[in-house]
Parts: C-alpha cells; sequence; structure tokens
C-alpha cells in the first residue's frame, strides 16, 4: 500500500466535504434572512454575511474547488487501484463522505458552521480568485 497516496485521498475527501457542505450551507441561508439576523445583533450572521453577500464569487469558488478536488481523488485511485474498481471506489467515497453526509450536516447547523469556517472560505476565494471572479 503506498501511504502518501493514502493519505492524500483522505486529505482530499475532507476537501471534498468541506467544499460541499460549504456549497449547501451557505446557500441556505439568505442574505437578506443574514441581514435580519445582523441587526438583532448576531454575530454569526455577520461573518458569513461577509462572504455571501458575493453570491456568485462564492459559488463559483466553491464548485470549481470541489471539482477539482474530487478529480484529484479520482486520479489518486488510480495510482492505487486500475480501472473500473478505482472509479467505482471513488465515486462511492466521494458520494457518501465528500457530498451526503457533509451536506446533511452543514445544511442542517448552516449559520454555526458558515459562522466558523469564514476564514477557510475567504482563504478559498483568495486562492480561487483568478479562476472564479470573473
Amino acid at each position: 500500500m503506498n501511504i502518501p497516496i493514502i493519505l492524500a485521498i483522505f486529505f482530499l475527501v475532507i476537501l471534498s466535504a468541506t467544499f460541499s457542505g460549504l456549497t449547501i450551507g451557505m446557500f441556505s441561508l439568505s442574505v437578506d434572512g443574514l441581514e435580519r439576523k445582523m441587526k438583532l445583533g448576531d454575530k454569526r450572521a455577520a461573518k458569513v454575511y461577509g462572504v455571501r453577500k458575493n453570491g456568485n464569487f462564492l459559488l463559483c469558488t466553491l464548485l470549481l474547488g470541489n471539482a477539482a478536488v474530487n478529480s484529484a481523488i479520482a486520479l489518486c485511485m488510480g495510482e492505487i487501484s486500475t480501472g473500473i474498481a478505482a472509479g467505482v471506489v471513488s465515486t462511492g467515497v466521494i458520494f457518501l463522505f465528500g457530498e451526503v453526509i457533509p451536506q446533511a450536516a452543514f445544511s442542517r447547523y448552516a449559520l454555526a458552521v458558515g459562522s466558523y469556517t469564514t476564514w477557510l472560505v475567504r482563504l478559498f476565494m483568495f486562492v480561487m480568485w483568478p479562476v472564479a471572479k470573473p
């Protein structure tokens, strides 16, 4: 077994889960709803509003990041296994751990998770700016 490749896959699945969960979580929060909560003094809403107000840029950042990470997972799986087996395993791992579970968790706790991860979203937006902003 190639330990560095397995660690890379594990890290990439975590990134996939983050991108996927943040996409559903951030966009389940309306800008108007965040503004109302900010007026009531909700500091979490103020943190999330800072990134959510740039909806198109945020969406492009998260979707491009998720697509890139999922492609990298498939490529890494190809190093461990071959052909159909790599495709089936990577699809299953991405579907369950990179999509379903994080989307369920992030959508349920969107404001809480969003407020804790705004620094990470800003980092992703900075890194993806040349591709996502235009």
